[in-house]
């Protein structure tokens, strides 16, 4: 049964209570549509995958609601069909509805499994899975009843931005002063194209031998248009280089640091700090968490863990054939 709309509960974050997810012909109707992560929009997934060259995965219950939604992209390589996250794509696993007279907690264990193995029940044959879950779906054991594995990892959130004094007093103290010192020294402007903002991000990602995804400037361009999005240059005073930069989006939960990038040959002390303050100050204005989406790399985590956010984890859920297993030992760098 559908609960009426007035009886429905504030959501929690994705796992959504109240009421089923409305779609029609695996499209989402515009109103159910920014119920979901960004991530899992439609249009989103047009820009990341191409129009059309995506799916999803839908459970069902007796009158046809939808309590389960798992969209997905397919490539092939090799002549072999792959299941993989779209560049830019933080999350691409299940997203779960839990309807709102659910209220003793093995009830809502019970839905989610039933929902969980619906969804897997329908996965398509492939040579490979990987899938990046949301933090909110915090229960892989269906997947390890099929055979999948499961890696933890960890990103950084901060709760309650909207009081952004009480969030600047859990910044560590090196934060703050950084902070204060940049501000004598670079200037914060808004970035209004993609073209202003990749230099730096290239600059980062040479630095670690990867390129920037070739979808990152309709990323930039379509978020900023869709009013979904923002991109801030930090430039010095003195000279007008750019000397870092990055873009957020959002959806009507989270704020996310997608795209961050620093141009280190001009050592620019409290750039990034300074930056990232800017950043969650103007995600506060639109939602009330901050995601710093991810920080398992040695050197960008201590700088995420001092603005005093909690860590989170996550869980990535994989299953392969063994030739690709070991195909991915050897060329997992390049392979995600």
């Amino acid at each position: 049964m559908v609960v009426p709309e007035s009886a429905i509960k504030p959501p929690y974050l994705y796992a959504i209570n109240g009421k089923p997810l409305n779609l029609k012909a695996d499209r989402l109707y515009t109103k159910d549509e920014t119920r979901l992560p960004i991530f899992y929009q439609d249009w989103w997934l047009d820009l990341v995958c191409g129009t059309g060259k995506w799916t999803s995965l839908t459970y069902r219950d007796g009158d046809g609601s939808v309590w389960g939604y798992w969209p997905m992209r397919s490539i092939r390589k090799a002549g072999q069909e792959l299941y993989l996250s779209p560049d830019l794509t933080p999350f691409n696993g299940p997203v779960i509805f839990y309807p709102d007279n659910l209220l003793k907690q093995e009830r809502r264990y019970s839905h989610e499994h039933k929902v969980i193995n619906g969804l897997i029940d329908q996965l398509p044959k492939a040579t490979a899975y990987r899938f990046r879950c949301t933090p909110e779906l915090d229960n892989w054991l269906p997947f390890y009843n099929v055979g999948f594995r499961q890696t933890t990892q960890y990103t950084y959130q901060i709760d309650s931005i909207k009081d952004l004094d009480t969030i600047r007093l859990k910044y560590k103290s090196s934060v703050r002063n950084d902070i204060q010192f940049a501000k004598q020294h670079y200037d914060l402007l808004p970035c209004q194209k993609p073209e202003e903002l990749l230099p730096v991000i290239d600059a980062t990602h040479h630095r670690k031998q990867k390129q920037t995804p070739s979808i990152a400037k309709k990323i930039i361009e379509t978020t900023l248009r869709k009013k979904c999005g923002a991109a801030w240059l930090v430039k010095d005073k003195k000279s007008a280089k750019t000397v870092a930069g990055g873009h957020i989006v959002w959806d009507q939960h989270k704020a996310y640091l997608l795209l961050l990038g620093v141009d280190k040959s001009q050592s620019p002390r409290g750039a990034v700090q300074l930056l990232v303050d800017h950043l969650i100050e103007e995600a506060s204005e639109v939602v009330d968490t901050f995601d710093f989406e991810g920080s398992m790399i040695q050197e960008v985590e201590p700088v995420y863990r001092a603005f005093g956010g909690s860590r989170v984890p996550y869980s990535i859920v994989s299953k392969a054939s063994r030739w690709y297993d070991l195909l991915f030992m050897l060329m997992r760098k390049k392979a995600w």
